[in-house]
């Protein structure tokens, strides 16, 4: 749910993104379910909902991205903030999850660390088990 993420605390991500925000937009929720589905043995998250036994829900609230310098390669890197809710088909609740910022996704790209970030995040919710 992208409807009230902000970048730091303040702008839109529609404003920071600007004429590549559906694509970011798309691009992170496919990392985040690859990320889940390479790690996870006894979930998978698909976006077909025919078939499925629970309602995944990313609620993000804010993104954050630095240039971190303090590793041995410098790279951008983003930070996530936001709750995870897994829901039964009925609607009843079975998961919540807050995120509080969540750092990862180092890259040298200012564009693709956000894709990473996404997938890091994926790969640290399949693990929780």
């Amino acid at each position: 749910d992208w409807s009230e993420v902000k970048y730091d605390k303040s702008k839109t991500m529609q404003s920071v993104w600007e004429d590549k925000y559906d694509y970011f937009v798309k691009a992170c929720e496919e990392n985040l379910i690859k990320g889940f589905n390479d790690y996870s043995d006894k979930l998978k998250f698909t976006k077909e909902v025919a078939n499925a036994k629970y309602i995944v829900i990313l609620k993000l609230s804010n993104i954050d991205k630095y240039f971190n310098v303090m590793n041995i390669v410098p790279g951008h890197t983003v930070k996530i903030w936001g709750t995870f809710i897994i829901t039964t088909v009925d609607g009843e609740k079975k998961v919540e999850i807050e995120i509080d910022s969540m750092k990862g996704g180092r890259d040298f790209s200012p564009d693709d660390c956000y894709t990473k970030a996404f997938k890091i995040l994926g790969e640290r919710i399949a693990n929780l088990d």
